[in-house]
């Protein structure tokens, strides 16, 4: 199942532990190189980042510059969670979800059984730890786990009708909501807590960039979602900004990392909010990631 370099997000003593800045950091491997596909993400509360690369069938842990996790072993990991102690990994190539206890430095155990997942794209846990909710990306429907792995419910049915999923490729959950970013439909949905459909928003994008009045609440190739205190943030990786809408779904403006600009980043392939607002994006073909606080504007 993968062999743990070293045993968890401990503080390093060169001052990089905590919270990583705002700007531009690289993900590289103890080589070091660039990571071969830095993909989703994961926040940790003292302030660990850790990162999936399906390519190179690894996971690592980063606080500042400072690589402190390697999970080697991987088939294709792909969705990242994290709560507490348990860091939950997505393993596109093997079809399930494994937890590792970043205390002990082990492998702790699967969620679920054969068949409850297939393609877990993406993972998120309930503000108070109890639900983890996995996205299935090939089956169109999200599955549900108990904190110690027994498989609750899933929900969503393939289609384009209210509530339904056509690859749904990011989650995002908290007290009241569960948000779920739905690729093929070019939406996002939200449900509630008990899993009900509430509302959907969004549609395909088709026109010019140029044509701002089109792009508000439009997308090309939905990535990820995200949920902050008053903000549901979702990320396009073809249009390389962010969107951002109230709870309710309304659209309220656009954010654009000015390093996309600066650094030359143009594919974002996750989205992370931390408790301060900050977002946190990963670019495969830069091998970095991009911290910024969140400044909306009107148009991109």
């Amino acid at each position: 199942l993968g062999m743990l370099a070293c045993s968890g997000p401990k503080p390093a003593s060169d001052g990089t532990t905590g919270p990583l800045p705002d700007g531009v950091g690289a993900f590289v491997t103890p080589t070091p190189r660039p990571l071969d596909y830095p993909t989703r993400l994961a926040l940790a509360a003292d302030g660990t980042l850790f990162v999936s690369d399906p390519r190179g069938g690894a996971v690592y842990g980063y606080q500042g510059e400072k690589r402190t996790l390697q999970i080697t072993g991987m088939d294709r990991p792909l969705g990242l969670a994290v709560h507490e102690q348990t860091l939950y990994i997505g393993q596109d190539g093997r079809d399930r979800v494994d937890a590792y206890d970043l205390g002990t430095g082990r492998f702790a155990f699967s969620l679920g059984e054969a068949g409850d997942v297939a393609m877990p794209s993406a993972i998120s846990i309930s503000p108070d730890g109890d639900e983890i909710f996995v996205v299935d990306s090939v089956n169109h429907r999200v599955a549900v786990f108990t904190a110690d792995g027994a498989l609750r419910s899933h929900f969503g049915v393939h289609g384009s009708g209210p509530g339904q999923l056509d690859f749904p490729i990011a989650v995002a959950v908290d007290g009241q909501r569960v948000v779920v970013a739905d690729q093929g439909n070019s939406r996002i949905h939200l449900f509630g807590r008990d899993l009900q459909w509430q509302k959907s928003f969004g549609a395909e994008f088709t026109g010019p960039l140029s044509d701002v009045a089109s792009l508000r609440g439009h997308f090309t190739r939905l990535q990820g979602v995200a949920i902050t205190a008053e903000r549901i943030l979702a990320l396009d990786s073809s249009q390389a900004f962010v969107q951002v809408f109230d709870l309710e779904g309304a659209h309220l403006g656009f954010s654009l990392p000015i390093a996309v600009a600066e650094k030359g980043l143009r594919l974002f392939l996750d989205l992370r909010a931390d408790s301060s607002g900050k977002i946190w994006l990963s670019d495969p073909d830069k091998s970095s990631w991009l911290s910024i606080s969140l400044d909306i504007k009107q148009a991109p």
